[in-house]
């Protein structure tokens, strides 16, 4: 790999874009997104193409931000609705700067949100708790209502290839993009980042250093242990929707889909289970986090009826019920 060609914006020529010219460089790192069209470079210099694990619930979601209304007071700082295969919709309200809310709304299985603001509303107060509607009906929106529509989980196995150019490196979305309901991309992304800049270093490769022969195959497989990680949350999750991938649910899935269930229920009414909970779901800890013997007996056992909610866990602000109620 000697670099990459590039091309400048042109509007005197007939395409739009200048000549190609080539841009040296002793490492190239493709974090180009979902549109990423490592693949087909793979495949233009003689190598073989990865292959690809695909989960698509179908889900697409609508964001919109709202000055709360005046006086507004309640016993939550966030929401968060979570769907089910059930009931298919799903919403989240995050306090964000200036006294703000950045409100989404999302469908699965095909169904998109309406993007404008009447439609948008309609779409919440059919969630399964109204909690979120009843909090943004008299809000103010401050702009427009925007759209997303390709959410799904796509891992590109490049640790698996044999050959590989050397000093090419592709991580990020680009690698294993997932379903944004989740809030595991930035994660991974940044995860990928550190064992990329703690590789540099390693290497004495930084700023003016030389990028060693066989430095970037290797990082293969530290950058896929981080996708593995989320994909254990988004992609399996997501496998329980119908339609999200063909023939019926694996065996694992369907034990998995049951255990996490649970073990949402379980959260809202025990302070340790909960803790456990986010720190897996912000890669704080790793998915295993949530089989030790302090949660998987909690979730054996089960919610625990007139346990009280009024103690979050600490860190981020809880949401007002992980499957649908009020904290």
């Amino acid at each position: 790999m000697r670099g990459v060609l590039l091309r400048e914006r042109d509007s005197s020529a007939r395409t739009g874009w200048g000549a190609p010219y080539e841009q040296r460089t002793d490492l190239v790192v493709d974090t180009t997104g979902r549109g990423s069209r490592a693949p087909a470079w793979l495949r233009d210099l003689g190598y073989d193409t990865p292959e690809e694990t695909t989960v698509d619930a179908g889900c697409a979601y609508a964001t919109c931000v709202f000055e709360p209304p005046p006086g507004h007071t309640a016993d939550w700082k966030c929401v968060l609705l979570q769907s089910t295969p059930d009931e298919p919709g799903s919403g989240i309200l995050n306090p964000i700067e200036n006294n703000r809310w950045m409100v989404s709304v999302a469908g699965l299985g095909g169904e998109r949100p309406a993007l404008d603001h009447q439609g948008f509303l309609d779409f919440a107060k059919r969630l399964r708790s109204t909690v979120l509607y009843d909090a943004v009906r008299d809000a103010e929106p401050l702009g427009e209502v925007y759209g997303s529509g390709r959410t799904e989980n796509r891992w590109r196995h490049y640790e698996q290839l044999k050959r590989w150019p050397d000093r090419f490196l592709v991580r990020g979305d680009a690698a294993g993009g997932f379903n944004p309901a989740y809030g595991q991309g930035i994660s991974v992304a940044a995860m990928s980042a550190l064992t990329l800049d703690e590789a540099l270093e390693k290497a004495g490769a930084r700023g003016a250093g030389r990028i060693p022969t066989g430095f970037a195959g290797p990082l293969r497989r530290p950058i896929a242990r981080h996708v593995q990680a989320a994909w254990m949350l988004s992609g399996n999750a997501d496998l329980a929707y119908p339609g999200a991938t063909d023939g019926p649910l694996p065996l694992a899935a369907r034990l998995g889909k049951r255990y996490t269930d649970r073990l949402l229920k379980v959260a809202t009414t025990d302070h340790v289970v909960a803790t456990t909970l986010f720190d897996m779901t912000h890669l704080l800890a790793p998915p295993q986090v949530v089989f030790r013997p302090r949660v998987l007996a909690s979730v054996l056992r089960g919610p625990r009826p007139g346990s009280s909610h009024s103690t979050p866990p600490p860190g981020p602000p809880g949401p007002a019920d992980l499957t649908g109620g009020r904290t």
